[in-house]
Order: structure tokens, then sequence, then C-alpha cells
């Protein structure tokens, strides 16, 4: 049986900004540093996408991991 309908949550729609590529993404078309709005304009402060809004998000997971390792190779 269908959970939403038997819980009767409400649905919800979250948009993402249109220049944010979520969809790419999360269907492994891009990886996360490949959308034109990582890092720039769509970080964990400011997200613009879904996937950097949640700690657990794909994208929150790759800035943490290319930040690191910006600050790694610049020492």
């Amino acid at each position: 049986m269908n959970e939403e309908l038997q819980l009767r949550l409400p649905k919800l729609k979250i948009a993402d900004t249109d220049s944010a590529q979520c969809m790419t993404i999360v269907t492994g078309v891009f990886q996360p540093c490949q959308c034109q709005v990582f890092g720039a304009g769509c970080t964990p402060k400011t997200p613009m996408g879904t996937y950097m809004t949640s700690e657990d998000g794909i994208c929150v997971q790759h800035f943490k991991v290319y930040a690191f390792a910006a600050i790694g190779s610049a020492m």
C-alpha cells in the first residue's frame, strides 16, 4: 500500500532554483561538482538545491570532501 495515502501525508513539493541541477545529480548524469552553482552560490550555508540542505545530502558530502581537498592542497 502507498504509505503517503495510508499516513495521509500532505503532498509537498520542494522547488529547487532553476540554476541548480538537482535532477541530473540524483539520476547520476552529473556529479555535484559539475553543477553550475555548486560551491559558488550553492553551499551548505546558502543552499540552492535539495541535496545541499541536508547533512546527509550528496552535495553536502561532496562539498565537504572538495573543501577539505582544496584546503589540504593549499598547504
